[in-house]
């Protein structure tokens, strides 16, 4: 629809299935590792690759402690209850990266069922914590 527009898809370290499936060519199967992402852990089908392939120019990968830095940040800064999954494509501009970005930047936080268990440990957590 938009040729100039670029289509940046995050994952973290732990949910690699469409960043290791699009650098091979081919679906790849990734071990399920422990996430706070659970919404991105496991494969994709051919359906996901396939339209992938055709829209999205990269996909970058960020920790899963970035993702927690987001999820509290959107939270105390902007109001927004975001659960993990939704908070990676934020994590991934919090922590720079995006490379070349330019101009408007659009982030799709799509989706609030997090444990309130889970948030409140990550809002209590301190702001430096590292991956």
């Amino acid at each position: 629809v938009a040729p100039r527009v670029r289509v940046v898809g995050m994952q973290t370290e732990r949910t690699t299935a469409l960043h290791d499936s699009l650098a091979a060519g081919e679906l790849r199967s990734v071990p399920v590792l422990p996430t706070l992402c659970e919404g991105l852990s496991g494969d994709i089908d051919q359906r996901a690759f396939e339209l992938a392939r055709r829209v999205v120019d990269e996909v970058v990968l960020v920790s899963e402690d970035a993702v927690r830095r987001a999820v509290r940040a959107l939270y105390v800064e902007e109001g927004i209850v975001a659960e993990a999954s939704a908070a990676v494509a934020a994590a991934a501009l919090l922590e720079g990266a995006v490379p070349g970005l330019r101009g408007p930047v659009a982030v799709v936080v799509s989706g609030g069922n997090i444990d309130a268990a889970v948030l409140a440990a990550i809002l209590s957590e301190q702001n430096n914590r590292t991956a």
